[in-house]
C-alpha cells in the first residue's frame, strides 16, 4: 500500500468509495447479484404496469361506449346481446367459445342480393317469353309426336296409300315435306326449354329472397312476402300456360326494390352490431386474460420484490458488520497514533444502496476528513483504514508499504511504529521510506521491541541491468566502534549519547517510571528519575552495590556526552579512550537492565514488592531475582 492509494480512498466521492471498498474485500459480486434482482423486481413491476394501463384502457373503452360504470358492463354488454337475440353472459362464461359459437361466418344473402339485376333479368325473361310463338307452343309436343311416328310409319312402310283417306300418296315427298316441319317445332321446344330454366332461376332467386326476409324479420313484412310469393306463383302460371303474359306485374320487383333495401339496411345494422358485441366480448376476453395473468406476475413481483429487499438486507447487514468492524480497528488504531488530539473516532457509513461516507469527530461535529485534518491527519487516517483491512482479511500475515507517512511528524511517526510493533507483531514487513529520519526511528523502535527478525538496508545505487544495490544498515552500536576505530571522538560520543537516551527511554516505558511532563525528552529528563527508581528499587539489597557502581561510572562519564554534543571549546582535549570509557558505562547500564536469557536487547521490569526483574519479552518466562537484607 502506498500513500497515493491511501488519499485516493479518503478524498473519493462515497460512490468512488465504496467502489473502492467493495473491490477490496471482493464485495462486488454480490452488488451485481443485487442489482440482477432489482432489475427482475424492476422489470416485472413494469410489466404489471403496462397491463393495468392497457386493461384500464380496454375497460375504459367499454365504459365509454356503453356509458357506464366498470360494475355495469356486464349488464349493458347483455342488454345489447339480448337485442341481437344472443345468448346472456357471466363472470364465468367461456369466452373463447362463445365467440367461436357466435361469429358470423358469412354475411347475410339477403346483403349480396342485386334486386335491381335481378328485375332486369325478370323483365328479359318476360321480353323472351314474348318472342316465342306461343299458339304454336301449346301444341307443340302432341303434333310432333304424331309427326314423328308418322316419318317413322312412312319410313317403315312405304305406303302408296293413305292409311287414313285411302289416297295414292308419294312417301318420299311427305317425308320430305315432315322433316323440316318437325325441325321447327323442336327448335321452338328448345327455346322455350331454355326460358323455362330462365324462369326456374329467377323462381329460385325470389324464393331465396323470401326466405332471407323472413328468417330476418320474420312476420314484419307480410305484405313483402305476400308480393314475393304471388309474383312467384304468376311465373309459375306463365310457364305452364295459365295466364297470359299481358297478365304480369312488369313493375313489381321496382316498387318492392325500397322495401328490400331497407330491410339490406337494417340487416347491415344488425351485422355490424353483433361484430361490435363479439369485438366487445372480446376486449372482455383479453380483460379475464391478463388480470388472470396479472395475478401470476404479481405473485412472482411479490417473490421477486422480497428476495431483493431480503438479499439487500442481509447485504447491508453484513457490509455493515464488516464495516463495524473496520471502523472499529480503524478507530482504535487512528486514535493509539492521536491519542493526545480532538479529532478523532472516524466513522464510516451505508448511505443508499453502493455510497460510503467517511468522516473525522472535531467537537462533536461530524465533517468530511478533508475540512479540519491537516496532510499529517489525512495519511495516518488513511494507513489506519489500511491495517484495518489488514486485520479483518490479511490471511497471510504480510504487509507491504510504501512511503506512507511522509507528511506525518517525528513523534506520530514514532506511534505509528509503536502501532505496527504492538498490533502487528507477528507481521512480515516490507516497508520503504525516502525519510532518513524514518528509517532510523523504525530501526531503533525495532530494536526496542526485540524485533530483532527485520533487515535494515540501503539502496545505495540503482542500475537499470541488475537493479539495485543494497547495503546493510548499521546499528547504533556497530556505527560507535565504527567510529571510534576511526577516533572520531565527536561522531562516537554524540552517537553513543543517542544510544543513552534510548536506553534510558526504554528503562523508564517499561519500569513505568514518572517523568516531567513534556513534548520532548533528552538524556538529563531521563537520567535522573531513572537514577532515583533504582536507587530505591535495589536498597538494602544483595545488588545495591552493583547498581550503584553502574551510576557511578555514568556520572563520571556522562559529561563527556554533553561536550561532543554541542558546540565546547573543551571537548577537543576528549581522547578516544575517555569516549570509550562512555561507551562503557553506557553499556553497563544497559547490561543492568537487560534479561541475560536470549540476545535480543529485552529491557526488565522491577518489582519491589516481590524483589523480582521480568522479561519485558511477551513469550520470555526468565526472571531476574535480588534479595532484600
Amino acid at each position: 500500500m502506498n500513500r497515493k492509494k491511501l488519499l485516493s480512498f479518503i478524498e473519493s466521492k462515497p460512490r468512488e468509495r465504496y467502489n473502492q471498498i467493495t473491490g477490496l474485500i471482493s464485495y462486488e459480486k454480490y452488488d451485481e447479484i443485487e442489482t440482477k434482482l432489482r432489475q427482475a423486481s424492476k422489470d416485472i413491476n413494469d410489466e404489471i404496469k403496462i397491463l393495468n394501463k392497457r386493461n384500464d384502457e380496454k375497460i375504459s373503452e367499454l365504459t365509454q361506449f356503453y356509458s357506464c360504470e366498470s360494475d355495469d358492463l356486464y349488464e349493458k354488454i347483455n342488454a345489447s346481446l339480448k337485442k341481437n337475440n344472443l345468448k346472456q353472459i357471466d363472470e364465468n362464461t367461456n369466452l373463447t367459445q362463445y365467440i367461436d359459437e357466435n361469429k358470423l361466418s358469412k354475411p347475410h344473402k339477403l346483403l349480396n342480393k342485386n334486386i335491381e339485376e335481378l328485375n332486369h333479368d325478370y323483365l328479359r325473361l318476360l321480353d323472351n317469353y314474348e318472342n316465342i310463338t306461343l299458339t304454336e307452343l301449346k301444341t307443340t309436343n302432341s303434333l310432333v309426336s304424331l309427326l314423328e311416328k308418322s316419318r317413322e310409319y312412312l319410313l317403315l312402310e312405304n305406303p302408296d296409300k293413305c292409311p287414313i283417306c285411302q289416297k295414292y300418296i308419294d312417301s318420299e315427298e311427305i317425308i320430305n315435306d315432315l322433316s323440316p316441319k318437325i325441325d321447327k317445332i323442336n327448335e321452338n321446344l328448345k327455346l322455350f326449354k331454355d326460358w323455362k330454366n330462365d324462369c326456374n332461376i329467377i323462381i329460385k332467386q325470389l324464393s331465396d329472397l323470401d326466405y332471407e326476409i323472413k328468417d330476418f324479420n320474420g312476420e314484419n313484412h307480410n305484405s313483402l312476402d305476400y308480393d314475393l310469393n304471388d309474383l312467384i306463383e304468376s311465373l309459375n302460371d306463365l310457364s305452364n300456360f295459365d295466364k297470359g303474359l299481358s297478365e304480369m306485374d312488369r313493375e313489381i320487383l321496382g316498387s318492392l326494390n325500397k322495401d328490400i333495401i331497407s330491410i339490406k339496411g337494417k340487416m347491415q345494422a344488425n351485422t355490424d352490431e353483433i361484430n361490435r358485441n363479439l369485438d366487445h366480448l372480446q376486449i372482455l376476453k383479453n380483460i379475464r386474460e391478463n388480470e388472470k395473468y396479472l395475478e401470476k406476475i404479481q405473485k412472482q413481483y411479490d417473490v421477486s420484490k422480497k428476495s431483493h429487499e431480503l438479499f439487500k438486507k442481509i447485504k447491508e447487514e453484513e457490509l455493515a458488520n464488516i464495516l463495524k468492524q473496520i471502523e472499529e480497528y480503524t478507530i482504535e488504531f487512528y486514535n493509539y497514533i492521536h491519542y493526545d488530539e480532538d479529532i478523532n473516532s472516524p466513522k464510516m457509513k451505508i448511505k443508499g444502496s453502493n455510497s460510503l461516507t467517511l468522516a473525522l469527530f472535531f467537537e462533536d461535529d461530524e465533517s468530511e476528513p478533508r475540512s479540519f485534518s491537516s496532510e499529517g491527519h489525512i495519511d495516518t487516517l488513511g494507513l489506519c483504514l489500511f491495517l484495518a483491512f489488514v486485520k479483518e482479511f490479511n490471511k497471510y500475515d504480510f504487509i507491504i508499504l510504501d512511503d506512507i507517512i511522509s507528511t506525518v511528524d517525528l513523534e506520530h511517526k514514532e506511534q505509528v511504529i509503536n502501532l505496527l510493533f504492538e498490533y502487528f507483531g507477528n507481521y512480515k514487513f516490507i516497508i520503504t521510506t525516502h525519510n532518513k529520519l524514518w528509517f532510523e526511528q523504525l530501526a531503533r523502535l525495532a530494536d526496542y521491541y526485540q524485533q530483532g527478525r527485520f533487515q535494515f538496508v540501503e539502496i545505495t545505487d540503482w542500475d537499470r541491468e541488475i537493479g539495485p544495490s543494497l547495503s546493510r544498515k548499521k546499528d547504533e552500536k556497530e556505527r560507535i566502534e565504527q567510529y571510534i576505530n576511526d577516533n572520531d571522538t565527536f561522531a562516537a560520543g554524540n552517537a553513543i549519547r543517542r544510544q543513552l537516551e534510548y536506553e534510558l527511554d526504554k528503562i523508564c516505558k517499561v519500569n513505568e517510571i514518572p517523568l516531567p511532563l513534556k513534548k520532548h525528552y533528552t538524556v538529563g529528563d531521563y537520567y535522573t528519575p531513572t537514577k532515583k527508581f533504582a536507587k530505591e528499587m535495589f536498597k538494602d539489597t544483595d545488588v545495591e552495590e552493583y547498581y550503584k557502581n553502574v551510576f557511578k561510572e555514568l556520572d563520571l562519564s556522562l559529561y563527556k556526552a554533553n561536550l561532543t554534543s554541542h558546540n565546547n571549546e573543551m571537548n577537543y582535549d576528549l581522547n578516544i579512550n575517555e569516549i570509550k570509557k562512555l561507551r562503557d558505562a553506557v553499556y553497563g547500564l544497559e547490561t543492568a537492565f537487560k534479561c541475560k536469557n536470549h540476545s535480543g536487547n529485552y529491557v526488565l521490569k522491577f518489582d519491589m514488592d516481590k524483589c523480582l526483574g521480568l522479561c519485558s519479552h511477551k513469550r520470555c518466562i526468565d526472571f531476574f531475582t535480588f534479595n532484600r537484607i
